[in-house]
């Protein structure tokens, strides 16, 4: 994910990629020259599970955008958010420590900066006050 997000900052500002271009660079980015029908379909999957995960969007002319620049874009994407790191913890017990690198790095962010860390932290808080999630120290599992 971080390369598809990558891949959409550099490139699709300056002009829109379509979903075959933009395909094209992702295999380019990770090294495959001729990419066969699998690796194609492979390809797809991460570009709609990028889009799944509101890094980019494919608009209905098959033309790849960027959804969101930095974590702050997601503040009118809330409730989803708040959605998303709870289905980020699971079930099982975490350290909030990893959900939050995990929460950055499904969102397509190399690295987890403290403007990242605030926001997922406040999210955490939301889910705690409506009961989706428990904590016991410094581990977190959702209800």
């Amino acid at each position: 994910m971080v390369c598809v997000r990558h891949l959409a900052q550099r490139y699709t500002p300056e002009g829109e990629k379509s979903i075959d271009e933009f395909r094209i660079m992702l295999a380019d980015a990770l090294g495959v020259c001729n990419y066969t029908g699998s690796q194609a379909a492979a390809l797809d999957a991460a570009i709609r599970r990028a889009e799944r995960r509101k890094i980019v969007f494919v608009n209905a002319n098959g033309y790849v955008h960027l959804y969101t620049r930095s974590i702050d874009d997601y503040r009118s994407e809330y409730e989803w958010l708040v959605d998303f790191v709870v289905k980020c913890i699971g079930r099982s017990w975490k350290r909030q420590e990893n959900v939050i690198v995990e929460v950055a790095r499904k969102l397509g962010f190399a690295r987890t900066g403290h403007v990242i860390e605030r926001t997922v932290k406040g999210v955490i808080r939301a889910a705690l006050r409506r009961g989706l999630i428990e904590r016991d120290g410094r581990c977190l599992r959702r209800v």
